[in-house]
């Protein structure tokens, strides 16, 4: 590999903002870790065993082999390589699970080793994970990849050789000093010189040295984030402020049947203020399912509209915006609302309220409006969500699991965050995550739920071409109906023209059959009280914020209810994380925050509604965990 490939493939993969790919760009590419290669031990009894990594020379005095289940094998091609390292007096254990780069190995050879510390109770200490690395004041400074697109060993060699160069390190201070002026002076502020922060990032002395310069290039990456997220804030025009609008929202409340609920009213609290300034007000409206977030909603888009003031409601889907409108005109029958989807549209002239599907976003005869309202927001892109508003609209995003990159706003952009924090019935849902070897949890707990006269939903989600997975909820609908004859629905998103899916939907709301086999159809806004069991097939497939809401239908009514999540094989470890999160954390925004970590909150300024964020040094990492210390 030629060195100039490798700088010229990094640089037109990372840096296409800055223009022509020069040897310089490379500088802004962040390093990983450092490892120190200073500390050669040759005594196990000087080993440091508080440390994570050590290197180590010793002698080979034994190779052992074995398969996979860790048994004795004589094959050539072995799982995994056990190497019995001596000092001269004691034995330590080195675990190899990629023999075939270790094929030269003999007994009686000296080694020297970079490797993990491990300890059980069965084997106590060993190491595992070995590389082989020499002795070395100059600490190894190791970058990460793109999986894909570009390897860390790249990154490195484009990183340290445009280091190399002393007129590099000038350019890229020339550029940072034009291109990022505020970044540029917090460097000579707190660091010095831009040229020293960049050596020592990628070329330092000693491990604390490299340590402190990329701690300092993560504050710098995290102000660079709240900074572009607050200026985009600052954007927006001046508008009218609405003084009279907590009053008027009080007088819509008043007449309704029920009294708001103490976490309705905190959140009221937290988003009027920010709606009646004069700033276009962006909220996030956050409760869990059922706490009560269409009523508080409601009651402010109620508020505008008694002020003459036009309001949209963008719903996901047909079923739920035809609940908000017929929820709309009961409430406020007073005030005139329109009612917009793919399949219909109201005559109503004037409306001063819209309610209907993203075919509002393409209604000819829409107004501009003053108030927006997307409900579940994490079912629209950003796109979508943004389509309605004018330079001077409200916008209120309501969700019981916010978009990473919403949440990330809410919490240090300056966009307002309104939680609903309890609901206003108690419920306890248990939660379960088993493969095959656990279905009869699964027997258990429908026969339970039948027998007491309680409704079960059997879930399947969507494959990679998008369609319902119809092999598997067919079959079941066979094996069920032929259990609980004339008991079971099935409803999904490729229906014959003979089978009227509402028909099936309205025989489970009423009893009439109460196992329902479906697809995400009634993953949001469908109220059906009396659901005590769910199975989810394949959770896998499904986000986090998917499988909350999904769990949100189960006993609206309050009370218990099990929510089972059922694969059928070994998932990888990022599935595992996920899953485990909605198994063991209820709390919607609790989740939130886990599917923030877990996910990252993309371009808080941007478009990526998750992933990593977009800095001036790239690969950085930095997470939500970092902003919200």
């Amino acid at each position: 590999m030629k060195t100039s490939n490798s700088k010229s493939i990094v640089c037109s993969s990372l840096m296409p903002e800055m223009g022509a790919f020069e040897d310089w760009h490379a500088l802004f590419l962040t390093p990983s870790e450092y490892i120190d290669l200073s500390n050669l031990v040759t005594s196990f009894n000087d080993i440091d065993f508080n440390r994570k990594q050590v290197l180590i020379k010793a002698k080979i005095v034994s190779l052992s082999k074995y398969n996979r289940k860790r048994e004795p094998t004589t094959s050539p091609y072995p799982a995994i390589l056990v190497v019995g390292l001596s000092d001269g007096v004691n034995i330590l254990e080195c675990d190899i699970f990629r023999p075939s780069d270790w094929k030269m190995l003999e007994v009686g050879d000296s080694i020297t080793l970079l490797a993990h510390l491990k300890h059980n109770s069965y084997r106590g200490w060993y190491l595992t994970s070995p590389q082989r690395e020499k002795y070395s004041q100059t600490p190894r400074v190791d970058y990460l990849g793109i999986a894909g697109k570009i390897s860390g060993s790249m990154i490195k060699e484009a990183a340290q050789l445009a280091t190399v160069s002393p007129n590099n390190l000038v350019r890229a201070a020339i550029w940072l000093e034009r291109e990022r002026p505020m970044l540029a002076r917090i460097i000579d502020r707190f660091w010095g010189s831009i040229p020293n922060l960049l050596h020592n990032l990628h070329c330092p002395t000693s491990v604390n040295e490299g340590v402190e310069a990329l701690s300092f290039v993560k504050r710098l990456c995290i102000a660079e984030v709240k900074f572009n997220a607050k200026l985009h804030i600052k954007c927006i025009q001046n508008i009218e402020p609405l003084a009279s609008l907590r009053s008027e929202i009080w007088e819509a409340i008043k007449t309704q049947a029920e009294t708001p609920s103490t976490g309705q009213l905190e959140a009221l609290k937290s988003a009027v203020p920010a709606l009646s300034s004069n700033k276009p007000a962006r909220v996030l409206l956050n409760g869990d399912v059922g706490s009560g977030k269409t009523f508080v909603f409601l009651c402010i888009v109620a508020g505008f509209a008694r002020l003459g003031k036009r309001c949209a409601i963008m719903a996901p889907n047909e079923n739920v915006a035809n609940q908000i409108y017929r929820a709309t005109i009961n409430r406020f029958p007073n005030l005139s609302c329109k009612y917009v989807t793919g399949n219909s549209k109201s005559d109503t002239n004037d409306a001063l309220i819209w309610v209907g599907t993203t075919a509002l976003i393409f209604a000819k005869d829409r107004p501009t409006f003053d108030l927006v309202v997307v409900d579940e927001q994490h079912k629209f892109s950003r796109e979508q969500r943004e389509s309605l508003l004018s330079p001077h609209s409200h916008l209120i995003e309501a969700t019981a699991t916010p978009i990473p990159r919403s949440l990330a706003q809410a919490l240090f952009s300056g966009c307002t965050l309104a939680v609903i924090p309890t609901p206003p019935l108690k419920r306890n849902l248990r939660s379960h995550l088993i493969d095959d070897s656990q279905r009869n949890l699964v027997s258990h707990l429908h026969k339970r739920a039948i027998s007491a006269g309680q409704r079960v939903i059997y879930l399947y989600a969507a494959v990679k071409d998008g369609k319902t997975n119809l092999r598997a909820a067919k079959a079941a609908y066979k094996t069920m109906s032929e259990a609980f004859p004339n008991k079971v629905s099935i409803v999904h998103g490729q229906m014959d023209s003979n089978t009227d899916p509402s028909l099936e939907l309205e025989a489970f709301k009423s009893g009439e059959k109460p196992i329902l086999i479906a697809s995400t159809a009634v993953e949001v806004g469908i109220d059906i009280p009396d659901v005590r069991l769910m199975v989810v097939s394949d959770p896998d497939r499904f986000g986090i914020a998917q499988l909350h809401q999904i769990r949100g239908r189960l006993a609206r009514n309050g009370g218990d209810a099990d929510f089972v999540m059922h694969t059928k094989k070994t998932l990888p470890k990022d599935a595992l994380i996920r899953l485990n999160a909605v198994k063991n954390i209820h709390d919607g925004f609790a989740l939130a925050k886990k599917d923030l970590e877990i996910r990252g909150f993309g371009e808080v300024a941007g478009d990526a509604q998750s992933g990593a964020t977009n800095t001036t040094f790239k690969l950085c990492k930095i997470s939500a965990a970092d902003f919200l210390k």
